[in-house]
């Protein structure tokens, strides 16, 4: 198997971050060497530096140089003693897993080690078999649960197996690892992550058949030979994982699952970045790299807060990210940019949205687009001018451009008026039209193909408006959409957005505008 099979990585000191893909000390000369390094940082840390901040993320002491001499030779005495002979991906998904909906990464692996009591072993399903019968008359798939249904130590294997896989939609939620059910022992009870209800929770998660269907569901992992890796420490920042058959893995204190989010889009200068998007971003590098963080534990508790705050499920859920800042946020764990915009500026009407006052603007016109043009140095580093001509489109029409163009006229307009505007997301454009956008495609992601960028068709005659209850016109075309913002920050970055229709429809076109010549305007908001 491929060593990028294994590829995790390391948040650093001075927020760089490097790919870790094993402990051999020539491998980790090599992921020194492909630092991912913080634009930010005052000074580029020098290759010696990364590899000393690596040996120390390792748990050990000293430089690298005393890593490969002393450290590694120990660390190899200490996995023959053990009987760690092979490494291998123990966290390869296999059928049976995804029966259980069965769903761990490494890095909740980790956090499960490296927080709280450390339990001795973990079902991660490496090496185990599937069901043997699961059709639905050998199942029972449609019988109701009862005490016949309860496993214990007595219960034949075959029997146990069946009755765990009868019910195993109701045990789902619980299949993590904030509780234990996954763990040997089992220190923890278990912990629903169901979050189905407008009331949160749902309130039958915790019924007494449920809690015996979990049981079940324990009882015959407990009784599988394969499945499960023995937890086996070195040190602090270190943690071996030993399946049955000898081969093992290794987590580390703090490891993350991907590289850090990028701070801006690939075909943006920073000066075209508004401060409003560049918040959401800021949001994920600082989480990222916060020391405190629990993920699984902080997104959970995140959505008990909101749901018990009142919060609702679709079409106003505002999405996992937007919930997770405002609950560290309240809890002064993340410090949200605020400014004073209590004012309703001139062109902007107010549009209530997720229970916070939202100040939105009309269409962008050509004319308000023009004026970016003639006082900013836009033209100069826009790619694609071949086939963009401005002059060609009516003053008071709204103007057509992508979602490049939407965005810096955003950060020009930030910056001139002193405050954070942004593009609207979908959840506020619904509350702007007064209804839930039709979902008759699913809001499909628009893939950005880079680095071209091309002709922006023009609007026809004798456009048709309709005003919402705001005061606000939108543009009545199943070929008009508008850009909106994600609050996704891997998805904000340039690689995705959303287009919406005012007709009600979801479009799915391309940036450079060769989707059966769909047109793309925007408008702009403050909170």
């Amino acid at each position: 198997m491929s060593m990028s099979a294994y590829r995790m990585f390391l948040p650093l000191a001075d927020r760089h971050a490097v790919p870790l893909e094993g402990l051999e000390p020539e491998n980790i000369k090599k992921n020194a060497r492909n630092v991912i390094r913080n634009p930010s940082a005052e000074r580029s840390a020098p290759h010696t530096t990364i590899l000393n901040f690596i040996v120390k993320a390792l748990g050990f002491e000293g430089n690298a140089g005393a890593y490969a001499k002393e450290h590694y030779p120990r660390l190899q005495n200490f996995m023959a003693d053990k009987g760690l002979m092979e490494r291998v991906d123990v966290f390869e998904r296999n059928p049976m897993m995804d029966d259980f909906y069965i769903c761990m990464s490494r890095k909740d692996v980790a956090e499960r080690l490296f927080i709280g009591k450390r339990p001795q072993r973990i079902f991660t399903g490496y090496g185990a078999d599937g069901v043997v019968d699961t059709s639905p008359y050998a199942m029972c798939l449609g019988k109701a649960f009862d005490e016949a249904d309860v496993v214990d130590e007595n219960t034949p294997c075959e029997l146990a197996m069946k009755l765990a896989y009868r019910h195993r939609f109701m045990a789902w939620p619980f299949m993590n690892l904030l509780g234990d059910p996954l763990c040997q022992p089992r220190i923890n009870p278990p912990v629903p992550c169901q979050y189905l209800t407008d009331k949160g929770i749902d309130p039958e998660c915790m019924s007494k058949d449920r809690a015996k269907i979990i049981s079940n569901v324990s009882h015959w992992l407990d009784r599988l030979p394969e499945g499960w890796v023995q937890v086996v420490p070195y040190n602090e920042n270190l943690v071996f994982l030993k399946a049955t058959d000898g081969r093992y893995d290794f987590v580390v204190r703090s490891l993350r699952n991907v590289p850090p989010p990028a701070h801006l889009p690939e075909l943006m200068k920073d000066c075209d970045w508004p401060r409003a998007a560049a918040d959401i971003v800021q949001f994920a590098h600082d989480y990222y790299f916060d020391q405190e963080q629990y993920e699984q534990r902080d997104r959970h508790d995140a959505e008990i807060a909101y749901y018990r705050s009142g919060g609702r499920g679709l079409p106003e859920y505002p999405g996992q990210d937007a919930i997770l800042r405002r609950y560290l946020s309240e809890r002064g764990r993340y410090r949200t940019p605020r400014e004073c915009r209590a004012i309703c500026r001139p062109g902007f009407s107010v549009v209530a949205a997720c229970d916070i006052p939202l100040h939105m603007s009309d269409l962008i016109a050509v004319h308000q687009f023009r004026e970016f043009v003639r006082e900013s140095d836009y033209l100069l580093r826009r790619l694609g001018l071949d086939h963009w001509n401005l002059e060609r489109q009516a003053n008071d029409d709204p103007v057509c451009c992508d979602w490049y163009d939407a965005m810096a006229y955003c950060a020009w307009r930030s910056e001139r008026e002193k405050v954070s505007l942004r593009l609207p997301s979908l959840l506020e454009y619904q509350k702007l039209i007064g209804a839930e956008v039709p979902r008759v495609w699913q809001p499909t992601k628009i893939r950005v193909t880079l680095p071209a960028r091309g002709a922006v068709p023009e609007l026809k005659a004798n456009v048709n408006y309709a005003i919402t209850e705001a005061g606000l016109a939108t543009l009545n075309a199943d070929d008009f959409g508008e850009w909106l913002i994600r609050e996704d920050p891997y998805e904000l970055t340039g690689k995705y957005t959303f287009v919406a229709s005012a007709a009600g429809l979801l479009h799915a076109p391309k940036v450079e505008y060769a989707y059966k010549g769909m047109r793309c305007g925007f408008r702009v908001c403050y909170e």
